[in-house]
Parts: C-alpha cells; structure tokens; sequence
C-alpha cells in the first residue's frame, strides 16, 4: 500500500524595504504583497506499507495446522517537522481466526529502524521509541512522539514476528486464512487517522471434508474409501471417487479402520483418522504436498495392507497471494479439482 504525504512549507524571503512601499516599517511584509521569483512547492514524501511472509525459500501460501509461519511488516516513517506538537504512527496487526501467537511468540516482536533493534516501553524505561500491546490475536504498535521527531525522512521501520496455525474447525476442503495489517499516521498537523492496509494469505486444505463452494450448498467429495475384504485372503482395496454418492454393489464398506498419513518429506506432519459407518476417511488441515497414506490397524475378522497409498494435494495461486486451484491424486489419479472464484473488495 502506498500514500503520499505533503510536508506544510515554510516560505523565507528576502526583500528590499525601499523597492518594497507596501512594507510596514517594522520590516514587515503585508499579506497582500506580490512576491515573484521561483515557484515554492511543499516537499512530498511518500509513505508505504508491505506484509509478507519472512522466508524466502518458501512463500508459505500453503500451510498446516501446527505450522509457525514468521512474517515481517515494513513501513517508512516520514519526516515529522516542529509543527507537528503530537504526531500519530501506529501499526495494527490483526490475525485470523485460525492463526494465534503464542505467549513467547508475543514476546518475541522485533520492530527495528533501518536493521536497528528500537526500544520497547517498559517498567523503568522512559526513553523508549514504542510501546506495544500484545494478545493470541495480534498486536498494536504506537511509535513514540520523541521518536517521530528525531528520525530522519524515510526511515525504514520493520516488525518481525510468528504465528501458529492453530486446530481451528476445519470444514471444507480449502480454508482461507487472512493476516491483516493496518498503518495509522498524521498525513498533516491536523490528522491524526490516515490509514494504509495490507494482508497476507494462506490456505490449508483437507481430504474428504465439503467442498468450498461459493454458491449455496456444499458437495462431499468423498476421496477416500475403505472397502472391507474377507481377511483369508489378505486382499484390502481403497478406492476414491468424486461425487456424493457411491454404490457398493457386493462390496461392504469396512468402519473403525485405522489409518496413517505422512508427509514424505518431512515425518512431523503425521495425521491419524479412523474410517466411518461408510468407509469413509478424513482429514483436515493439510499442507500441499506428497504424502503417503497407510493402514495400521483393521477391526475384528479382517486383515490390513502395509502398502502405501500415495497421496498428493497440488495448489497454484495468483500474483496477490490468492488461491488459483488445486487439485488432490490419490494413487496419480485425480479426484478433487477446484478453482477458486475470489471476489474484489
């Protein structure tokens, strides 16, 4: 986000008294008085506000429930002049439901000037650039006057910091998660709530809950089915469709079997599900990537399979961080598509 501020402008003359009658005789200029020469114009700084994710191998667009995504907000302070007797600088950060900063994730705010770490308001400190209020949901920085008025022009201001993706319900197969960031500055002497936004977005994603859709009505997409099997001849199937509906001819789904889901290139995204009255299997709050999905246990009478089944959740977004599509294969074959239809403000 970008604004432009515009400095008001003190203008200094020099003039002959005796070529100048309409001056008083205290050296004065009266109001009405030409005075000719170069145009003056008030110097514009401009004042800019950006929120990203603080990594640069991996934009984490996608995430996991469990996952600590670090961000950094940056800003530039403008050149606050003496007219200015109680400037406005603050920084409002605002999570979504489904991020929250820990208690040591709070403290561990760094607001920095130009890659230098500022001071904190705090019991015993009275020259301090900020004070910052803090909660699971996010925080509020107000840079102090002293501050404002001793910085040079442009000064670059960054807030770094974490969060944690928490348990929130997941109830459909895509889930948006919003990070918000809000500027309130003085744009003049007079203001004090001119205001910049930026945000950032992420998505988890889930196997076998409703289908996001933007029209009224949600479709169950059904990926993953578990089909019971007589245990002598050690035979177990999992099949997937799409759809809502599945006929099972002479096939008996299998309830209460246990399974196992791991992502293959990191074993800490490790999900546990057991399948339904239906066969069915769920999981939510998944990044995108490759995992592998086994059975680890079957009810009485039956046998389960140790052979993996693969599991792979693809997502595409567009230049401003929003969902383009995605897609789920099970075994390389395709079940879920979706294309988002994201809507302006």
């Amino acid at each position: 986000s970008y604004a432009t501020m515009y400095n008001p402008m003190v203008l200094s003359v020099n003039f002959d008294y005796s070529t100048q009658p309409a001056g008083g005789s205290d050296g004065t200029l009266d109001a009405d008085t030409a005075v000719t020469g170069t145009q003056g114009i008030a110097k514009k700084q401009p004042v800019t506000l950006e929120k990203d994710v603080n990594d640069t191998n991996d934009e984490k667009h996608d995430i996991a429930v469990g996952d600590s995504i670090p961000f950094i907000v940056k800003t530039n302070t403008p050149n606050y002049g003496t007219n200015y007797t109680d400037p406005v600088f603050t920084i409002k950060d605002t999570l979504s439901e489904g991020l929250e900063m820990t208690d040591k994730q709070q403290g561990d705010i760094v607001v920095k000037n130009n890659g230098n770490a500022l001071v904190k308001k705090a019991e015993g400190v009275t020259n301090y650039d900020y004070e910052i209020t803090t909660s699971k949901s996010g925080y509020t920085i107000n840079f102090s006057t002293a501050y404002l008025l001793k910085i040079k022009p442009n000064t670059s201001v960054t807030v770094e910091y974490e969060a944690t993706v928490n348990a929130k319900a997941v109830m459909h197969n895509v889930e948006e998660y919003v990070n918000d960031v809000d500027l309130i500055f003085s744009n003049s002497p007079e203001t004090t709530d001119d205001s910049l936004h930026d945000d950032t977005k992420h998505y988890t994603f889930s196997i076998d809950a409703s289908l996001l859709k933007k029209e009224g009505g949600d479709e169950v997409t059904k990926e993953l089915v578990k089909i019971g099997v007589d245990a002598e001849t050690g035979e177990v199937i999992t099949s997937w469709k799409t759809g809502d509906t599945t006929s099972w001819e002479s096939i008996t789904p299998l309830k209460d079997a246990h399974f196992t889901l791991v992502r293959n290139d990191d074993p800490k995204y490790t999900y546990e599900a057991d399948s339904d009255k239906d066969g069915y299997l769920t999981f939510t709050g998944l990044d995108a990537g490759i995992y592998t999905l086994t059975e680890t246990s079957a009810p009485a009478g039956y046998k389960f399979s140790k052979e993996g089944v693969k599991v792979e959740i693809k997502a595409e977004y567009n230049e401003d961080g929003t969902l383009k599509n995605y897609f789920v294969k099970i075994n390389d074959k395709y079940t879920s598509t979706y294309t988002a239809q994201n809507e302006g403000e």
